[in-house]
């Protein structure tokens, strides 16, 4: 490792074989079963994140291809749980389409918002109507 600093990440393989013991201080600690499922699955959302992102680019079904590996990991999780109802909620929808809003028509608070997409981005608008008399 060549940076030097305050460091909060679990010890993998390749880092324990690059920590110079004898030139630097090095601080660690025992990884406890309270903190456990946090630490580790930051780490796995990383290795799974690149390895989503692996998919080649220049595939038209690509977006198809992530989801059915994502798919693929968490029936994988299922043979390894016993949650099936957690796994069978948790599929991701083939077409790939993220959830954005959800109001209620009957609100009249949400009736007044109105909301439109420019790119990526969500703008919201609050719209007021007052009646003159």
């Amino acid at each position: 490792m060549q940076q030097i600093g305050i460091y909060e990440q679990l010890i993998t393989q390749v880092v324990e074989q690059n920590l110079d013991r004898e030139q630097f201080y090095i601080g660690e600690r025992q990884l406890e079963s309270n903190e456990a499922s946090v630490w580790l699955s930051r780490f796995l959302s990383k290795l799974v994140a690149h390895a989503i992102d692996a998919i080649p680019n220049s595939d038209d079904n690509r977006i198809t291809k992530q989801i059915e590996l994502a798919n693929k990991l968490v029936f994988w999780l299922k043979d390894h749980i016993r949650d099936d109802q957690l796994i069978s909620e948790n599929l991701i929808d083939s077409q790939g389409r993220i959830l954005t809003a959800l109001f209620d028509k009957q609100n009249t608070i949400s009736r007044d918002l109105i909301y439109f997409r420019i790119g990526n981005h969500l703008f919201k608008i609050q719209c007021t109507f007052y009646r003159l008399y």
